[in-house]
């Protein structure tokens, strides 16, 4: 006999992140380079992250980045922050709003958490 499970009814992303943030908090929800990032580490970064974006509010940001770990960050540091993800390639030439989300994760975040990400 196979256990049924509930599945909780979301509203929409953040209701989703943030609950799956608070049920889960020290588990790992990243390993990068044999680094473990919890899933309250990962949240404190997409805070910073948003607090970043929050004064360009509806801004389309683009978004082209291989790494997984930054592209969470980012992707839902944008949502967050009630700005649209525009995802792409690495092709950063197409939009006005050019950030590199990568430079600026590593200045605030990797040297910060003594993390190796690349």
């Amino acid at each position: 006999m196979s256990s049924i499970h509930r599945i909780r009814k979301t509203d929409n992303l953040i209701d989703l992140y943030r609950y799956s943030i608070s049920k889960y908090d020290s588990l790992n929800a990243f390993q990068i380079l044999g680094d473990n990032i919890s899933y309250s580490a990962f949240n404190k970064d997409v805070e910073k992250m948003a607090n970043y974006f929050e004064n360009m509010k509806r801004s389309a940001i683009q978004i082209a980045i291989e790494n997984s770990y930054y592209f969470a960050v980012a992707y839902f540091a944008v949502i967050i922050s009630n700005n649209i993800a525009v995802l792409s390639n690495n092709n950063l030439e197409k939009f006005d709003n050019k950030i590199k989300i990568k430079q600026k994760i590593s200045a605030e975040f990797a040297t910060e958490n003594n993390r190796r990400i690349s």
